[in-house]
């Protein structure tokens, strides 16, 4: 699971980390993680550890540990993909994974409670206005700081207003809170 895409937890940690140390080469270095799609964004109250470790056990309930077994259960049904749900009723995507000996790839299912849909400039927009803001004491929803990180570290047009509950103004709500 990529942390920097689908935890919200995960998230709001680093963006007070790295407004504490302010290294921010290492915060845009991070940023190239998030891509240039889509992603979703688990909004629950698993921690990283709860939801791999469930995960893992829902797997070797059905003995799909190994890969060869883990291969034929997930591509079973017709479809490249399954999706488990957790304790908490959190809905989560498994598919093969890229990394050789990481098989496995988990990311929140999309449009279910449990997760937001958000697109990567707009991540990356929220994470950096938010260490800019707490870094230099200003208020996140400003507009003029939006275009300035937008400008700076993504070479992304302005932005003219944040509209409320949608796009940017939702997910640095979500990141706030």
């Amino acid at each position: 699971m990529n942390l920097w895409k689908h935890h919200l937890a995960f998230l709001k940690k680093q963006v007070n980390d790295f407004a504490l140390t302010g290294n921010l080469p290492l915060l845009e270095e991070n940023m190239l993680v998030v891509g240039h799609a889509q992603t979703d964004i688990y909004i629950g109250e698993l921690s990283v550890g709860d939801i791999v470790g469930e995960v893992r056990t829902y797997l070797k309930d059905k003995c799909q540990l190994e890969e060869e077994a883990y291969k034929d259960w997930l591509y079973g049904e017709g479809h490249d993909y399954r999706m488990v749900q957790l304790s908490d009723d959190s809905v989560w995507t498994l598919r093969l994974g890229a990394e050789q000996g990481l098989f496995i790839h988990l990311h929140p299912a999309r449009d279910v409670p449990s997760s937001v849909r958000v697109k990567a400039i707009t991540l990356k927009t929220a994470i950096l206005t938010l260490v800019m803001a707490l870094k230099e004491d200003k208020d996140p929803y400003d507009v003029d700081l939006i275009n300035s990180v937008r400008r700076t570290f993504l070479q992304a047009p302005p932005v003219q207003k944040l509209r409320e509950g949608r796009g940017l103004e939702k997910i640095l709500s979500i990141l706030v809170k």
